[in-house]
């Protein structure tokens, strides 16, 4: 009797009441407060106040949007008051928008900015397929094939006549084609509503990606060297053998009660060696840059090869180019050229 009783008080629960404020000290609305390992929850309300019943040896978590997520033991305490602190994001960004720039805590449009180490980690062939995944409401499709372009949405299905976004490259409309070298990426900038978008006009309207390439920084002559490689493989099936097909075929008309079917024994093809193979793809790439107070320059140089799964299919890809800029008094003259071959 009496661990029944230590039991049933163990499980007994507690009405726990408190407020929830920032850093500042300020109430804050709309906090979800939810108990560790189960479904039930509250959210606080206009004046940042809220209650909740839990267990007396329960976990309160408190989330929202903004701020870092706290968690507090109950403890058997009836009132539980949590400041939350705010999440670290850097608001000073600077986001290029049109033909300006704004910081990024000034921003009203939808915006994304995608940061160039992501990019560059991986193998991709277009910017578009190293994006998949790294901006909310992207949607990547690529086609598989080696040197294939992936299709990219943004935000949906917009109109009837395409969905391909707007590319701006370095302030010039262009596209980021499969002869586009991810690698001289510097920013990448997506704008995905209306009012981030209305200075490009109707051609906007699946959306804009402003791509701004590497430039040279002050300093002396910086030599940078990247290389990836990595090798591909699908699933490959066990077979029956010859010998195994036959008895198995044998059997199968046996059963049914009907005359054998005659077979070429001599037939012993695996399909999946004359069809598919092990894919390779390598990525290397190679950059001078470097400037002073009144000129700058970046000369790039890169290799990338598919070497496909399937027999017969590959991709190859040189790209060249270069980046430079000088000025003079009120003048600034240079230029953006790329060069590729694939």
């Amino acid at each position: 009797m009496f661990l029944l009783g230590s039991l049933q008080a163990s499980a007994q629960n507690i009405q726990i009441a408190g407020i929830v404020t920032d850093d500042q000290g300020m109430n804050v609305p709309g906090v979800n407060v939810t108990v560790k390992g189960t479904t039930l929850g509250t959210t606080t309300d206009a004046n940042g106040k809220y209650t909740i019943s839990a267990p007396g040896d329960a976990t309160l978590v408190y989330s929202f949007i903004g701020y870092t997520n706290q968690e507090f033991a109950v403890n058997n305490r009836a009132a539980i008051n949590v400041k939350l602190a705010s999440a670290s994001t850097n608001l000073n960004e600077v986001v290029v928008v049109g033909y300006g720039t704004q910081l990024k805590k000034d921003l009203t449009g939808a915006v994304s900015v995608v940061k160039p180490k992501d990019i560059q980690k991986r193998q991709a062939t277009t910017v578009a397929e190293a994006l998949q995944g790294l901006a909310s409401g992207i949607r990547v499709r690529g086609g598989g094939q080696p040197g294939s372009e992936a299709q990219i949405q943004i935000r949906g299905l917009k109109n009837l006549s395409g969905t391909a976004p707007l590319y701006v490259i370095d302030g010039m409309i262009s596209t980021a084609n499969r002869d586009f070298n991810p690698a001289d990426v510097e920013s990448i900038q997506i704008l995905k509503d209306a009012s981030a978008a209305a200075i490009y006009g109707s051609r906007a309207a699946n959306g804009v990606i402003i791509i701004t390439t590497k430039k040279g920084k002050d300093g002396d002559l910086k030599v940078e060297f990247t290389g990836k490689s990595s090798l591909q493989n699908i699933p490959r099936y066990k077979l029956a053998e010859t010998e195994e097909f036959s008895k198995l075929n044998y059997m199968a008309y046996d059963n049914a009660g009907a005359t054998r079917q005659q077979l070429d024994l001599s037939n012993n093809t695996d399909w999946q060696d004359v069809t598919y193979r092990t894919g390779n793809m390598q990525d290397y790439n190679m950059s001078f840059s470097g400037g002073g107070k009144s000129s700058s320059y970046f000369v790039s140089g890169g290799y990338f090869g598919n070497k496909g799964t399937v027999i017969d299919t590959k991709f190859d890809r040189l790209s060249f180019r270069v980046n430079t800029q000088g000025k003079k008094g009120i003048f600034t003259i240079g230029e953006n050229l790329a060069i590729s071959r694939s």
